[in-house]
Formats: structure tokens, C-alpha cells, sequence
């Protein structure tokens, strides 16, 4: 009877920590997209802008969103050519 009751026992605290950690890894989760969303992201978007023209990639872009183009369907620092 008492062994019944320590296997018992021994399943809910499992199951108990199981839980426990999937709630700690939502809370990190949590944790990791607030601090993306608070970040202040202006600064690094104005150094690239000034690089791009320097570059001489700026004005393209520009002119492209104008034109209703787009960026050809590529994305990313690739479709620039930053990389």
C-alpha cells in the first residue's frame, strides 16, 4: 500500500516539474520578446540608411519603391548587397 502511494506521489512530482519547466521556458520566451520590443532599433536603422548611401544602394531603392517595384521579391541584406 505504501509502495502504491510512493509511486504515486513520485508521477505527480514528475509531472509537477514537467510542468514547472514549461512554464519557465514560456516566462524566458516572454522575457526574450519584450526586450525586442522595447529595443530602440532607430539607431541602427539610421546607420544603415547612411551606409547604403554611401554606397550608392540608397537612392535605387528609393527610386524602385516609387516606381511601385518593390524590391523585386528578395529580402534582407542580401537583396542589398550589404552582406
Amino acid at each position: 500500500m505504501r509502495q502504491g502511494k510512493l509511486l504515486v506521489a513520485d508521477a505527480e512530482v514528475a509531472e509537477l516539474q514537467e510542468a514547472l519547466a514549461a512554464e519557465e521556458a514560456k516566462h524566458a520566451a516572454w522575457r526574450d520578446e519584450n526586450i525586442r520590443r522595447r529595443h530602440n532599433y532607430i539607431p541602427f536603422l539610421f546607420e544603415m540608411l547612411k551606409e547604403m548611401a554611401r554606397r550608392g544602394q540608397l537612392q535605387g531603392l528609393i527610386d524602385a519603391a516609387r516606381a511601385g517595384k518593390g524590391a523585386g521579391g528578395q529580402q534582407g541584406a542580401s537583396a542589398m548587397n550589404l552582406g
